[in-house]
């Protein structure tokens, strides 16, 4: 890869970033999850979306590798 191949390819990672926390929601969603763990429906909570919207949100994040999730018993 030539130098400026790979800068593009860094800016171009950098833009994809951008955009998907350019929603507000999202940041709140982030900002929400770095005092900890929380379950969807804590997020609700807090959050105050309706079910559907929230679970776009997080599934968005969730591909983009911005997200994990595990399943605690019947929680996830």
């Amino acid at each position: 890869m030539q130098p400026n191949e790979n800068a593009d390819a860094v800016f171009e990672s950098v833009a994809e970033l951008f955009s998907l926390l350019s929603t507000p929601i999202r940041l709140k969603i982030i900002g929400a999850l770095c005092n900890g763990e929380k379950n969807v429906s804590q997020l609700l909570g807090e959050i105050e979306p309706t079910q559907p919207n929230m679970s776009q949100h997080l599934s968005t994040l969730y591909r983009a590798g911005v997200l994990g999730k595990r399943r605690d018993s019947t929680q996830i």
